[in-house]
């Protein structure tokens, strides 16, 4: 495997002014919304029983793929396709939609694992030739800051990224309908794709 360098070049004119802006610059002039801001997440009805059914629904999809391959798979981005571990660094001078958490509020540096992962279909499908959703979990050392009770005694943080374009587990009435489809018609399968559409 190969790697790759990025170089953040600035073009500039005879009185030495930005003609070209880098994509560093223009990320620090984005105006971001705040995720507390008012009308940002606001809870959808029914949303409680959703999440309820949601579990249950999980926990069925779980036996069945018991039942089916004598394993016990997850319903999401459950199959580990690498492990890394590094550092990372936050900078002291982020602009103010940056610092919207403890982690990034001040300069630090902390160390971290990170897991790639994929959804785990059928254990016989090869992943590199099935387009699926592919995740990325980093796990934060020693972070200090505001904590659920229940992880007050292990000072870590939790970041995740998904690797599809638009999430169709948007909230959790699509999740419970998602996972309906999938149990109703079997997981990788055309009518699944055709009813998600």
């Amino acid at each position: 495997m190969g790697s790759t360098t990025y170089k953040i070049v600035h073009v500039i004119d005879s009185n030495f002014h930005d003609i070209v802006k880098s994509p560093v610059d223009k990320m620090l002039e984005r105006k971001c919304v705040r995720w507390d801001a008012e009308g940002v997440g606001k809870i959808p009805h029914n949303e409680q029983e959703d999440i309820q059914e949601t579990v249950k629904k999980s926990n069925e999809s779980q036996r069945l793929f018991f039942e089916k391959n004598g394993h016990c798979f997850g319903g999401n981005l459950t199959r580990t396709q690498g492990i890394v571990n590094g550092t990372l660094h936050v900078s002291g001078d982020l602009p103010s939609h940056l610092k919207q958490t403890e982690l990034f509020a001040q300069a630090g540096e902390f160390p971290v694992i990170c897991r790639y992962s994929s959804e785990p279909s059928d254990p016989k499908l090869d992943f590199r030739s099935y387009h699926q959703p592919r995740g990325l979990s980093m796990k934060v050392f020693n972070f200090k800051g505001d904590m659920f009770e229940a992880d007050k005694d292990f000072p870590t943080q939790d970041i995740e990224f998904n690797g599809t374009p638009a999430l169709n587990l948007a909230n959790a009435k699509t999740t419970k309908e998602i996972l309906d489809l999938g149990l109703k018609y079997g997981y990788n399968t055309k009518e699944q794709d055709e009813k998600i559409e």
